[in-house]
């Protein structure tokens, strides 16, 4: 072993990588526990939120519907896809000033940003079939459930503006206000590029991180 392989394995054992590399599914097995108990709070569990839906099915037996993830906000914003064996494929990753650029100006920073988001998804993903979108949002939100003709699911309702939910200052978030609505926001903004969600999940990025 060089001594740069060494400096690296010492780094690996101080920081607890391989700690967690050979315990990874006990710690998946925790997970799953706190989980389940997260509704009853009997412990160990992790914090419950209400407004979400239904887990569904094991993922050994994935849907055949495609499934979007967005990762919004930060510095950049990604879009990712999930085939029905289980495969990811990045559709794209792109610094938030690209979309910036490529905004109509005569909409509001939110509206501008979703729409130049939905057309670029739309460029990877077949046309006016059901789809289901995971939203992870990078900024304070409220969980809340809906259901329309066409679609179910958690939206996030901007919360926090003022106690510092929302100190990453990406443009698309100068113009918000407690209260809005980002679930419909971003509905609108798929279904004028034809992209059907049946289903859309939105969730702040603390929450998907501990998972």
């Amino acid at each position: 072993m060089t001594s740069d392989q060494s400096s690296i394995e010492a780094l690996r054992i101080k920081l607890g990588i391989n700690r967690v590399r050979d315990h990874l599914s006990a710690i998946q097995a925790l997970g799953e526990e706190m989980t389940a108990n997260a509704p009853t709070g009997r412990a160990p569990c992790c914090a419950w939120d209400a407004g979400n839906i239904a887990r569904q099915g094991s993922l050994s037996s994935p849907s055949s519907t495609p499934r979007i993830l967005l990762d919004l906000g930060g510095t950049h914003t990604k879009v990712a896809t999930i085939s029905s064996s289980g495969e990811w494929q990045l559709l794209f990753d792109h610094n938030n000033e690209w979309f910036k650029n490529q905004r109509d100006a005569s909409l509001s920073s939110i509206a501008g940003f979703f729409r130049v988001l939905a057309h670029e998804i739309s460029k990877g993903i077949p046309q006016g079939v059901p789809v289901r979108v995971g939203v992870i949002w990078s900024n304070q939100i409220a969980t809340k459930r809906f259901e329309t003709s066409k679609t179910r699911g958690v939206t996030g309702i901007v919360s926090g503006l003022e106690s510092g939910g929302y100190r990453k200052g990406e443009w698309f978030l100068h113009d918000l206000v407690n209260g809005d609505d980002l679930g419909a926001l971003l509905l609108c903004a798929l279904h004028e590029q034809n992209i059907q969600p049946e289903v859309i999940v939105f969730g702040n990025d603390t929450l998907f991180t501990l998972f």
